[in-house]
């Protein structure tokens, strides 16, 4: 049957012995390849709609829970800046709202509707009624819009939960159907394979191999992917699979962007912000760990900002935290938090031992590096005019920081609320005393 291949030549018979090799090497690898570009395709919808619409749900939801806390801490400290961080939480969750209905249109989305349309016109009618100038009717049913906004809050986050589980399941039965594929497609390159084996034993195992690793290496970095892990790297090559190991590497890599992106971390300064503070300071009272509460802020700020512009009013503020952080590592603790809780404002937790040389610290750096963000003459005055709050001009002195201390040892039953508010209380004291001041309050015994 073969005896034609007894009169070619050798030269000729390893030709066609290669030539056959790379005929089903060729179908193997284009089988495989297409399926793997099937598998990329899939992938990239996955991580484009379905794990971006569990992203958005879960942070949706995170939203909604922050917003409750931020309303609660604005109902008790009446403070503008929780105001600006609590519309600044709406505007988030608005826009993820809009990016998670683009998404995904499926009637778990048309439900979710009708409850986001309620929770915001409830969230709507309570930020009315909570105006100064709100008519005295408005005003007396505020407690019967806060109960309502509460209630629409808590369907909503239900609801978001399980539509998060609804497309963890939907991702899940995705994974499987491409590790299947996966398999299927190794199957059957094997198969093809294996008829280039007598011909060259050696370039067949080398595919066979190659092949192999690429496939388990997909289907092991599909399944991390599935379960949050985004650190993937597939092993490198010179083929086409150093192609795919790419894209897999890119795809973890802005997986983690968008991952840190959602981090409760203020973007200017990168520190913890006012949910990862107060989660701290939470679980050192429940705890009993003894420690000192620091409420950090820059005085004549606004009137910085307003002569020197909001750029230069946000150098200003990453120098704060940038200083806080090096003086806790100087002096503090590893368990010691430096968090920015918005505008000026940064906390500081550490242990009542440590907190006043860390505050003395932090004064003696400010003062003395805080000059190089003025002008020469502004410097060399030692202030500089503007206009206040009432648009009255007057002359500002250069700024100075404040910093008021709560030591849980002085307090009997100690408060997340309590000692934030007395910390309050005792910045605006220090607020009208001239230059850098630090004020622990020492009292013993007091209530929270």
């Amino acid at each position: 049957m073969f005896s034609w291949l007894s009169r070619l030549r050798v030269t000729t018979k390893i030709a066609v012995s290669y030539l056959a090799i790379a005929v089903t090497s060729l179908v193997a690898v284009g089988f495989a390849l297409q399926g793997l570009h099937h598998q990329r395709v899939s992938i990239e919808h996955l991580v484009a709609i379905e794990f971006r619409a569990a992203t958005l749900a879960r942070d949706l939801r995170e939203n909604v829970l922050a917003q409750e806390v931020l309303g609660k801490q604005q109902a008790i400290l009446q403070s503008p800046e929780l105001v600006e961080l609590l519309e600044r939480r709406e505007r988030d969750f608005d826009a993820q709202w809009s990016e998670l209905q683009r998404l995904s249109a499926s009637n778990s989305t048309v439900e979710l509707a009708t409850l986001v349309e309620g929770y915001q016109l409830r969230r709507a009618a309570v930020r009315a009624a909570r105006q100064v100038d709100a008519p005295a009717d408005e005003a007396a049913l505020l407690p019967v819009k806060v109960e309502g906004l509460s209630g629409a809050r808590t369907q909503l986050v239900q609801r978001l939960s399980a539509f998060r589980e609804a497309q963890s399941r939907t991702i899940d039965a995705a994974l499987h159907r491409l590790s299947a594929a996966s398999s299927a497609a190794f199957r059957w390159s094997m198969a093809l394979l294996f008829g280039g084996l007598l011909l060259g034993v050696p370039v067949a195992l080398s595919i066979a191999a190659s092949i192999h690793r690429s496939m388990r290496g997909l289907v092991v970095a599909t399944q991390r992917i599935g379960a949050g892990q985004f650190e993937v790297q597939l092993e490198a090559s010179s083929d086409e699979f150093a192609v795919l190991a790419r894209e897999f590497h890119e795809m973890g890599r802005k997986l983690r962007e968008l991952e840190r992106l959602q981090l409760d971390a203020n973007p200017l300064t990168h520190l913890p912000g006012n949910l990862a503070s107060d989660r701290e300071l939470e679980r050192r009272i429940h705890e009993r760990v003894p420690f000192a509460h620091a409420y950090v802020d820059l005085d004549n700020f606004k009137a910085f900002n307003d002569r020197y512009g909001y750029q230069r009013g946000n150098d200003v503020i990453a120098f704060v935290g940038e200083l806080l952080e090096e003086v806790v590592r100087a002096g503090g603790d590893n368990d010691d938090l430096v968090g920015h809780i918005g505008g000026d404002d940064f906390v500081l937790l550490s242990t009542p031992e440590r907190i006043e040389p860390l505050a003395r610290a932090v004064i003696e750096r400010f003062d003395r590096d805080i000059v190089r963000f003025y002008s020469d003459e502004d410097r060399a005055r030692g202030s500089f005019v503007g206009k206040d709050r009432f648009g009255v001009e007057r002359e500002f002195p250069l700024m100075s920081i404040s910093i008021a201390v709560v030591c849980s040892d002085n307090v009997g039953q100690p408060t997340a609320g309590g000692i934030v508010r007395e910390c309050a209380r005792m910045k605006e004291h220090l607020k009208n005393q001239p230059g850098s001041n630090v004020l622990i309050d020492r009292r013993k015994g007091r209530g929270p």
